[in-house]
Parts: structure tokens; sequence; C-alpha cells
């Protein structure tokens, strides 16, 4: 039963991947790859799967054992993709339809990387300060298409080129900020009252099943 289980968890996953790959060979418009949810649905499934893979003792010994070469060409890819995505992707058509896929894998290494990798170069969790952004995770992931596309925005009006290397690095630290920033005050303004009602309402439960 647990195999048949565990077969349909991946063979699901595989689907929706695979699904969005397609979608995106029959829906070529930038903003359709971009925006469209069965276009980035894939990536959801792409960091299930590996959450999910997390979960099997086999694949997190893997994990947790994986060789320095593998982790040093992770981050080779992370910086590739920050550099030259464009340039390897977004000119070719065929190649722009694993465009998401890819990164997706890439980033997901990098997260398995940090959380189970015994011979890591390097643990972000040292970095206090970039730590405490977990608070404000939620906000991050929610707001950070919008802060981008509207730096893009301002980048583009201002005349300064992505082809730049210097000014796309340039334009992502922005982005970055924005994000952070706008993630804050979400926390501060929107997320935190609605944390203290969770915390009121999950001290009723208790007391409810102590009773």
């Amino acid at each position: 039963m647990q195999m048949i289980h565990t077969s349909f968890v991946r063979i699901l996953f595989g689907i929706i991947i695979i699904g969005s790959i397609v979608f995106r060979f029959f829906n070529p418009a930038p903003a359709m790859q971009d925006f469209h949810t069965l276009s980035c649905i894939g990536d959801m499934a792409m960091g299930a799967l590996g959450a999910y893979l997390c979960t099997l003792k086999d694949w997190k010994y893997r994990f947790e054992n994986l060789g320095k070469p593998v982790i040093i060409l992770t981050y080779v890819a992370v910086i590739g993709a920050f550099l030259f995505r464009g340039h390897i992707f977004w000119g070719n058509d065929l190649l722009h339809i694993f465009d998401r896929t890819l990164i997706s894998i890439v980033f997901l290494m990098v997260i398995i990387e940090q959380n189970f990798a015994r011979n890591s170069l390097f643990k972000f969790s040292k970095l206090k300060p970039l730590s405490r952004l977990g608070v404000i995770s939620f906000g991050l992931y929610c707001y950070h298409p919008l802060t981008i596309s509207i730096v893009a925005i301002i980048f583009t009006r201002l005349h300064l080129s992505q082809a730049n290397p210097l000014i796309f690095i340039v334009q992502l630290i922005a982005g970055l900020i924005a994000t952070i920033i706008v993630a804050l005050l979400s926390y501060k303004i929107i997320e935190k009252p609605f944390l203290r009602l969770k915390l009121k309402y999950s001290y009723i439960v208790k007391g409810q099943k102590d009773l």
C-alpha cells in the first residue's frame, strides 16, 4: 500500500510538471509563460516533489551526503541563472519552454543542500539577518512578482538596459530591497494582526480540548 502511495505522489507531481511544460509549448507568449497558473504551477509541484522526497529515507540520505562537486555545480548554476538566464533561454522559443522548470530545479537543490547536506561550503543559517527574513517569507513570496515588475518598469523608463550585466545586477538588488520593504510593511500592517487572532483562536481551541 505504501509503495502505491509513493508511486502515486511521484506520478501526480510529474504530471503537473510535464503539464506545465506542455502548456508553455502551446502558449509561447511571455505573458502566458510568466503569469498563467498552468505555466507556473509546475514550479510549486517541483518544490512539493522535493519536499516529499526529503521524507523518504533513501532520498534524505542522498541529500545529506551530497558531494562537494555537486554542491559547487549547484551554485555555479545559480550564478549562471542570474547572469545569463536571458541570453540562454529567452532568445530561443524551444529553450524558453524549459526555463522555469530548470530554474526551479536549481533553486530546489539550493534549499535541499542548505537544509540537509553535511558537506556544505557555507550555511546561510549562520547569517542571522538573513535567517530573520523567514519571519516575512510569506510577504517575500507574495509580493516579489509585483515589486520586481515595478522596478523593471522603472529601469526601462530610465532607458537602463538589462542586457548590461552590471545594470541587471543592480536591478536585482533594487528588486530585492523593494520586496523586503513591502514585505516588512505587510507583516506589520496586515499579517501581524491576523497572527494575533490566530494565537487567540489557538488558545480557545486548546482550552476546549482541555475541557
